[in-house]
């Protein structure tokens, strides 16, 4: 019955959650010249807020996604063997403590290459990991590792939400209107604050493919705690 009950609040109350707090990041893109890498820092509120790109050339670009009816970031691995990162940071922190909900939404283009999505804090410690291949998201927490329920075939748009609390230290993940993880404990115990979300394929020493689509990435701080 409690389970029930926290499934339900979670449905119907998360959108309202998410549409108060005060960003601490926020990218839709718009303003950015396709062809071109996205702008540094975001235009618009929260002030401060940055972006921080690695990769090859052309391995990171602005598109206009006719998917998406709007202009997104393409994360494109190519045939690189090089590390690629596209990495959102917080304005202000650091944000140790309060509850916080972070949103974007996506579509893979064939990626056999496992994209990582990871929240981490400055020196890189993480609140989890999520992998994407062959159409499903893995999940790795403090409770170990899981594949997600659901199949994200390439061109399947969908939208990731992350609630997470360092207060109690758990998080919950929902795509689309499902809660396919909740009340996990943050994988690293080291993780003390939230600096940023991280899109990133790592440093191989073979060639693979891998391309995913992003838009409308959104952190928000929406509750504090003491």
């Amino acid at each position: 019955m409690k389970k029930g009950f926290y499934l339900f609040v979670m449905i119907f109350f998360l959108p309202l959650l998410f549409s108060c707090g005060d960003k601490i990041f926020d990218a839709d893109f718009d303003s950015d010249k396709v062809g071109s890498l996205p702008a540094t820092s975001p235009e618009g509120n929260p002030r401060f807020d940055s972006i921080n790109l690695v990769g090859a050339p052309n391995s990171i670009e602005v598109i206009n996604s006719r998917k998406l009816s709007s202009k997104a970031v393409k994360i494109d691995r190519g045939q690189s063997k090089l590390k690629t990162k596209f990495e959102c940071i917080t304005s202000g922190g650091p944000y140790c403590t309060g509850g916080y909900y972070i949103k974007f939404k996506a579509y893979p283009d064939d990626d056999p290459s496992g994209l990582l999505i990871s929240v981490q804090s400055v020196a890189g410690y993480k609140a989890l990991v999520m992998g994407y291949k062959n159409d499903r998201y893995s999940l790795v927490s403090g409770d170990g590792t899981e594949i997600l329920p659901g199949t994200y075939p390439s061109g399947k748009i969908h939208s990731i939400y992350i609630k997470m609390s360092m207060c109690s230290r758990k998080f919950l993940v929902k795509i689309d209107d499902e809660i396919v993880a909740s009340d996990k404990k943050f994988r690293d115990t080291n993780f003390q604050e939230l600096h940023s979300l991280c899109f990133s394929y790592a440093l191989t020493y073979k060639n693979f493919y891998g391309k995913y689509i992003v838009d409308d990435i959104t952190i928000k701080q929406y509750l504090k705690c003491r």
